[in-house]
C-alpha cells in the first residue's frame, strides 16, 4: 500500500478508533501494579502514535509532502532532465514583440537613471525592503530587494546587474525565499563559483490583501495583481538600482503558488522577461481561498496552455516537476503544446513531494541553468 493510497488513511483511521476503545476498555480492568501501569502507558503511547500517524497521513495527502515510503525515507528517484524547442539563450536574447497574450504587459526595463547608494532604506546592508504602492495596479505590498555584495562599493558604481524577481508560495512570505530556501548563500556560492553573474533580487509580496490567495492575477475588482507584479515592481526595480535594460538579464523564479506566478510573468510578458524557472508550479490559477470577485471572468487569459498553442511567446522556461505531482497531468500537457520559440528545459522526479527541501535542492541547478544560458546572467 503506498504511501498517498487513500485506504492508507482509512486504515490509520480505524486502527486509531480501535486502540482508543481498547484503552478505555482494558485500562478499566487492569488492576493495580506497575504491571498494571506499564500497561496502561503502552495503550496511551499506542493511541497517541497512531494519532499523530493519522494525522500525518491526512496532512500529506492534503499537502502532497511525500509522494511515496521511498520519498519518506529520503531515497531519491529516478530524474529525466530533457530540452524542447530552441536553445533556451536564443529565446531569450532574441525579440519578442507583444502579442494579444501580452496585451496590456510591462514596458520593457530600460536604463533609467543610477540611483546614488544614499537612496537606500539601508545603506550598508545588502538586504532592503520597501512598502510600495503601484502606480498603475493600485496595490501596495512589501518588496525585498537583495542586493550583490559589490553592489554598494565605489568601484562597482559603473556596472549594471541581471535581475531576478521572485515568487513565494501560499500560504508564505517575501522572507521564505531567505530563511527556508536559503537564497542569499545559494547565490553568493554560485557567483563565488563562477556560474552566475551576481543577479540583483527582487521578492514581491504575492497576497494582497495578507493572507487572500489572489494567484497573482488581475482581478476586475482589484487587487491587480498581475499589473503589480509584472509592471508596477519592474518598474521600480528599474528606477531605483543599477540593472541590465535588456530582457535577457531579466528572470522569474518562483516555487509552488509562486512557480505559478513565475510561469504566467514569463509566458504573458516574454517582453519583460527572458526566462522563467518552475519549481513545483502549475499553469493554470489554483485559488485555495475564495477568489476575487468577478475573477471567474478573465480566467480565459491565464489558461497558460492556451497561450502558448496560440502565441508560442520566445521565453526559456526551466521546469522542475515530480509525477507524484497533483500538478503532473496539467504539466504534461503544457508541455506538449509548447512550441518555437518558446523553450522548456525540464527537470523531472519520478518520487518527490511538493515541499521545501525538494526545491532548495533543485534551487542551485536552476541558477546554474540561468546563468548558462541568458546573456544578462553568464557569470
Amino acid at each position: 500500500m503506498n504511501l498517498t493510497d487513500p485506504p492508507l488513511l482509512g486504515l490509520l483511521v480505524a486502527l486509531t478508533a480501535l486502540a482508543f476503545v481498547a484503552a478505555v476498555v482494558l485500562t478499566a480492568r487492569l488492576r493495580r501494579g506497575w504491571l498494571a501501569a506499564v500497561g496502561r502507558a503502552l495503550l496511551i503511547l499506542l493511541v497517541v502514535v497512531l494519532t499523530l500517524a493519522t494525522t500525518g497521513a491526512y496532512l500529506n495527502d492534503a499537502n502532497g509532502w511525500y509522494a511515496s515510503w521511498s520519498d519518506l525515507a529520503g531515497i531519491a528517484g529516478a530524474q529525466q532532465v530533457a530540452t524542447r524547442g530552441p536553445g533556451a539563450a536564443a529565446a531569450a536574447a532574441g525579440r519578442s514583440a507583444a502579442t494579444g497574450a501580452t496585451a496590456g504587459s510591462a514596458d520593457s526595463p530600460g536604463p533609467g537613471s543610477a540611483p546614488s547608494i544614499s537612496a537606500l532604506p539601508s545603506p550598508g546592508q545588502r538586504m532592503q525592503t520597501y512598502t510600495y504602492r503601484g502606480p498603475v495596479s493600485g496595490v501596495t505590498g512589501q518588496i525585498d530587494v537583495y542586493l550583490p555584495a559589490a553592489y554598494q562599493s565605489p568601484a562597482a558604481a559603473g556596472r549594471r546587474y541581471p535581475v531576478l524577481e521572485a515568487f513565494h508560495g501560499y500560504p508564505g512570505s517575501p522572507s521564505g525565499w531567505t530563511h527556508t530556501m536559503g537564497l542569499e548563500s545559494t547565490v553568493d556560492g554560485l557567483v563565488n563559483g563562477h556560474r552566475i553573474a551576481p543577479p540583483i533580487v527582487v521578492v514581491p509580496q504575492i497576497d494582497v490583501p495578507l493572507g487572500q490567495d489572489g494567484e497573482c492575477v488581475d482581478a476586475p475588482a482589484g487587487p491587480r495583481l498581475e499589473t503589480w507584479l509584472t509592471r508596477d515592481v519592474p518598474v521600480f526595480v528599474e528606477q531605483r538600482f543599477r540593472v541590465e535594460p535588456q530582457r535577457s538579464g531579466w528572470a522569474t523564479m518562483g516555487y509552488s503558488a509562486g512557480g505559478w506566478c513565475s510561469a504566467m510573468a514569463g509566458v504573458l510578458h516574454p517582453d519583460t522577461y527572458g526566462a522563467a524557472i518552475v519549481l513545483s508550479g502549475y499553469f493554470a490559477p489554483s485559488f485555495s481561498t475564495t477568489p476575487p470577485a468577478g475573477t471567474a471572468s478573465v480566467l480565459a487569459r491565464y489558461n497558460l496552455v492556451q497561450v502558448v498553442r496560440r502565441y508560442s511567446p520566445a521565453v526559456a522556461l526551466w521546469i522542475q516537476a515530480g509525477r507524484q505531482s497533483p500538478y503532473w497531468g496539467q504539466t504534461q500537457t503544457f508541455l506538449s503544446a509548447v512550441r518555437p520559440p518558446t523553450s522548456v528545459t525540464t527537470v523531472i522526479q519520478s518520487d518527490t513531494g511538493h515541499r521545501w527541501s525538494v526545491w532548495k535542492a533543485q534551487l542551485p541547478v536552476a541558477l546554474t541553468w540561468l546563468g548558462g544560458h541568458l546573456p544578462g546572467f553568464a557569470p
